[in-house]
This record gives C-alpha cells, structure tokens and sequence, in this order.
C-alpha cells in the first residue's frame, strides 16, 4: 500500500536510515503535517503530557466535526504545551497563520517567533532538542527526544485526505518549568509525524478512532489505534497494534474487537478493552482513564477548562496487558496517554 512517505506500511527504519524528505515538513506538496510526542515521565508530580506543532489546512470534515477544529477556512500553524501533573492539567495552545511557522526543507528545524522571544525551536537529528513556551514565560519546555525505532502506519482514508503517519518512541529528558517551578524530568516520548495529502475519496462515514501508546512496566513499547464508522462497525483498515520489544524488534497485530468503551461525564473515555491478534498470540489490552482536572486552559480556542469543549483533550491512562500464545500467558502493567476522536453525529454512549 502505498503512503505520503517514502517508506512502505509497517516498514520499521532505523533513525539512521530515515531519509530527510521523510522527516521535514513540505507544506507546498501536503495540506498538512505536524509532530506530536505523547508523553510519560518518571517523576513524582509530573506525569505525562503532549507537546507539538502543526501547519496545514483544517481536516475536520474529515473527523465528522461541525465546527473545525482550527480555522473556519485556509491555512495555520499551531502548537500545543499540555502538561498534566498531579494538581491537574496545565493546558497551552496557540494559533496563528501559516508563515509564523518557519520551516527548512533541508535539515529538521522548526522555529516560531513571538512576544518578544522564541517560543517554539525544535532541531536537530537523530537527537531532537525541543523548546517551547508560552508567550507570558509560565510554562517552558526544554528537551531532548532519542529516536529508537520508526514504524509507518496504515493510511487513514479520509473524505477530502490521504492521512499517513510514522511513530517512533523515544527516550526523553531535560527540563519542565511551570509558574517559575523548573523539574528535571526522564521518560518516554511517543512522537508522530502526520501527514495529509488532498484527495477525494469515497470512505464510510466516519465515527471514532481511539490512540493508545503505552509504556509497558518491563520497558517495552505498544501502541495501537482502534477505528469505526459512524454505524459502529470497525474500520479494520485502520484497527491495529504494534509491540517494540528490548531489543527493538517490532511485531504487527490486528484489531479483533474493542468492548466497554465507556464515558465519563465530561466526554472522556474511562476504559475500553481491546484484543489484537497475529497468527500466533493473542494480546488484551484494557486501559483506564487516569481522571486529573484542569489546572490552568490558556492561550487560544482549542483551550478550554471544560473538558467536553477541548479539542482532543490529552488523557493519561493505566493499562493492563496480557500475551497469550501457545505456550501460556504473561500480564503486566502500563501507562500511556491517550488520544480519541468522535463524529458530532455520534452520542457519547457505551460501546459493548
């Protein structure tokens, strides 16, 4: 199958062999790209957070959305620092035009300009430096992602989009500041790369999708997406899991089914069980919302401290993963951070 990188579904590349054109954005040849790294720290007060940029043309038709996400119409930029910690959500977006994200076409190097300062530079490659702040100085990012192991995933066949997209899990460190309070911080970072292309296509409605990185407790890696139609039926083009082992070896798995997809009184999901497969082993998957409030929602209309109006609030998650193959089963803990998608169309009720 064919995808808007050079490499083939479920390819796995080194960081050393990824080519440049495969890792730069090109807005005059996509209508969208953006980097996005979902992430979970090692700290006692600073759990995870998602932190990224984009610039492109709004898809929300695509997702089944009245309203767009960004833009009634052209093309931005935008990025987001969302860091959740024990005292709850601390929330910052931020939207402008498309030329306030500077970009090189030869080297890995984004950079946004602001307030006076520099509020967004990420560069360097294969060891990625990521800097971010909010323009009034409460929130500063500055850290260092290690790339491991890249997987390209399915294309996403959308309405008016191609959508394809790499992840790659990373080592992560540096330094979180919040209110003037800096915290050294380690961890993992689920990056990913999207990349949209205009092209008119003849999907099923769409319903939801559901994105779940997790870092599993023996320091292994799974992520998954699970996805229907605005029917219920899955999308099984788009359902799959994938596990990096210790020594990055990388196994692919079906979606077979997802049940008790349930909802929190603020649109969010609580839990949802999934089971993927090979031709070999079974793996269970069962996550569980882990509920913070918000602290603090700043900086642009994506922002919000109700969390049924946030664009695709950023949800930290506990799973339960199980391994079953011939030889018996193995179980252990994990945790991510989740991302889930639903149509204006569909009611927020329990998926069985």
């Amino acid at each position: 199958m064919k995808t808007n990188f050079s490499t083939a579904v479920s390819e796995v590349t080194l960081p050393s062999d990824m080519k440049m054109s495969d890792l730069v954005m090109e807005p005059g040849k996509y209508s969208y790209e953006g980097n996005w790294a979902f992430c979970r720290f090692d700290h006692p007060h600073l759990l995870g957070g998602r932190i990224g940029f984009g610039r492109g043309e709004d898809f929300s038709e695509d997702r089944g959305w009245a309203k767009p996400g960004w833009k009634a119409a052209g093309r931005d930029s935008h990025y987001r620092i969302e860091i959740l910690s024990r005292d709850g959500g601390y929330l910052y977006s931020c939207s402008g035009e498309e030329n306030d994200l500077k970009i090189r076409s030869d080297a890995f190097s984004h950079a946004v300009h602001g307030a006076d300062r520099e509020l967004l530079s990420v560069e360097g490659y294969p060891e990625m430096h990521w800097k971010m702040a909010s323009p009034e100085g409460s929130m500063d990012v500055d850290v260092i992602m290690e790339p491991l192991v890249f997987v390209t995933l399915p294309d996403n066949i959308q309405k008016n989009t191609t959508f394809s997209m790499w992840l790659v899990p990373c080592r992560l460190h540096g330094q979180i500041t919040i209110d003037g309070v800096a915290s050294d911080i380690q961890g993992t970072a689920f990056l990913d790369h999207p990349r949209l292309k205009k092209q008119n296509n003849s999907p099923r409605e769409f319903g939801c999708y559901l994105y779940t990185p997790v870092l599993l407790d023996d320091g292994t890696y799974f992520f998954s997406y699970y996805a229907d139609f605005i029917d219920g039926e899955q999308n099984k083009d788009y359902s799959f899991g994938y596990h990096v082992d210790a020594n990055l070896n990388v196994s692919s798995y079906r979606c077979e089914s997802m049940k008790n997809l349930r909802f929190t009184g603020e649109h969010q999901v609580e839990r949802a069980d999934m089971v993927f497969a090979d031709d070999d082993a079974e793996i269970h998957l069962s996550i569980r919302e882990e509920y913070l409030p918000v602290k603090r929602a700043w900086g642009g209309n994506a922002a919000s401290a109700d969390k049924r109006k946030y664009v695709i609030y950023p949800q930290l998650f506990t799973a339960e993963y199980a391994y079953r193959d011939a030889s018996g089963e193995s179980r252990q803990s994990g945790r991510g951070l989740l991302e889930y998608v639903q149509s204006d169309r569909r009611p927020y009720t329990v998926h069985s």
